[in-house]
């Protein structure tokens, strides 16, 4: 039987994260702040992993499992602690308790936060990378373990609490683009070929439709003919902020 588990924290902890490279500061956690340091999600999922290693944002002595030339797993030899890029479905469960009894009593505006006071998670509505498809192009994303990212197709399937379908017309949003991209002349349907430059982002405006903490899209590349085709908001090396998602226990 698996060891069990005792989660202590598994809860995005800051409202973006502001990382500097390992090697100029330690300093480099941004919570709640203003100006979040955005990224392209290939570097993101792989600089939140190193938060815990040796130079890196908390200054511990964790080995991360990656090769800056090619990506690896990103899995490390600490079992007690797993600090991650935010997920589709950890944003999800984000945007759902914000909305619940526990939450915001009203619905969140640009700059307010998930309970309507200091004490909750600040959102802007500016767009923030979540982990979600393969996104074949970006090979440190591509390589991480199933653990660190949501896998879905090119057609969406519901995964618990990931606030996509369920949440659609929430807070006055409008549903949303999916995780869709041209990819080499063949807009085929298998999660490699359809998310191979598209990845997904949250809390986003949108023309026509205000932000809101529900809003979501996953167009990386506009239907044009080559080589004239353009890179839409989702395209994989666009830099957007992301979250951290601390998780400590026992034999995780």
């Amino acid at each position: 039987m698996r060891k069990t588990k005792e989660i202590l924290v598994s809860l995005i902890v800051a409202g973006g994260i502001l990382l500097a490279m390992p090697t100029l500061s330690h300093a480099a956690l941004q919570a709640n702040g203003d100006t979040p340091k955005p990224y392209e999600i290939n570097r993101w999922i792989w600089e939140v992993r190193c938060m815990q290693t040796a130079g890196g944002t908390l200054g511990l002595t964790n080995t991360i499992d990656w090769d800056a030339n090619g990506g690896k797993y990103l899995t490390s030899d600490n079992k007690n602690l797993d600090i991650h890029m935010q997920k589709n479905t950890e944003y999800g469960a984000m945007a759902i308790l914000s909305a619940s009894s526990y939450g915001n009593p009203e619905i969140i505006q640009n700059g307010g936060t998930t309970t309507g006071n200091e004490t909750g998670i600040k959102i802007n509505f500016n767009s923030e990378w979540v982990a979600a498809g393969q996104i074949t192009n970006a090979n440190n994303y591509a390589s991480a373990v199933s653990r660190y990212k949501d896998n879905y197709n090119y057609y969406y399937a519901a995964k618990i609490g990931d606030a996509i379908a369920e949440t659609g017309g929430w807070h006055g949003g409008g549903s949303e683009q999916w995780i869709d991209s041209y990819n080499g002349g063949n807009n085929t349907h298998d999660v490699g070929r359809a998310n191979a430059s598209s990845g997904l982002i949250r809390s986003c405006t949108l023309s026509n439709k205000p932000g809101t903490i529900f809003a979501y899209y996953g167009k990386g590349s506009s239907r044009g003919s080559y080589p004239s085709w353009g890179e839409d908001l989702s395209y994989y090396t666009k830099a957007y902020p992301t979250r951290a998602v601390v998780v400590v226990g026992s034999g995780i």
